[in-house]
């Protein structure tokens, strides 16, 4: 096996990878293994002290921020948002955790789990609201203020935006494979061209007609 370090894909065409160095790789069969984004939210860019977590580069901004004081506001009550929580809980710091769905972690645990985490980070102090959909964020007397589609708004000095990723796919695209919420591909994994087999988050994936 062959290992090219520090070299991105830039292109797939007629059984070739090309790549940022200018290396051409060619191949029989192609593997996609992208990953994803951190999804993020249009009417949070732009803005001082939102953050989005996706690797280690993106810790030191928040936890600077976090360092000079609460409260925070954590979009999102998936395992990121909540552990997040649970570290600023733990330094004093007050949260807010606001979730569109119904119930926090709705795909990670069955729902006796899931009642209890949400009784846990409740009794250490984590305000934690759910059917909550935000609408806006805008900084306001120091302030970010996020607003609600019921016109409630909540303050926070630090914004976490913690709601999932989006499948990168932009490679695939640029290749004409067939892309909406993720690369398309068979209950095999393969997509329309059956010399490439593509893997994605699995909720991102969609089954092709056959």
């Amino acid at each position: 096996m062959e290992r090219h370090a520090g070299t991105k894909a830039t292109g797939i065409a007629d059984g070739v990878l090309e790549c940022s160095d200018g290396s051409r790789v060619p191949y029989d069969r192609l593997l996609l293994a992208t990953g994803g984004r951190a999804r993020r939210l249009p009417y949070a860019a732009g803005h001082d002290h939102v953050h989005t977590l996706r690797g280690l580069g993106d810790v030191p901004a928040l936890r600077a921020d976090l360092e000079s004081g609460g409260p925070l506001l954590v979009i999102g009550a998936g395992p990121l948002g909540l552990e997040v929580a649970a570290s600023a809980r733990s330094k004093g710091i007050g949260v807010t955790v606001l979730e569109s769905g119904a119930e926090p972690l709705r795909r990670s645990l069955p729902a006796p789990l899931r009642r209890a985490v949400l009784r846990l980070h409740r009794s250490h102090g984590t305000r934690v609201h759910t059917g909550v959909t935000l609408t806006g964020l805008a900084p306001r007397g120091g302030a970010l203020v996020a607003t609600a589609r019921d016109g409630r708004s909540r303050q926070a000095h630090t914004v976490l935006v913690a709601c999932g990723i989006r499948s990168d796919a932009e490679l695939a695209a640029r290749a004409g494979l067939a892309v909406g919420d993720g690369i398309v591909v068979d209950a095999t994994g393969a997509s329309r061209d059956r010399s490439r087999t593509c893997v994605t988050p699995p909720a991102r994936a969609r089954l092709f007609d056959r």
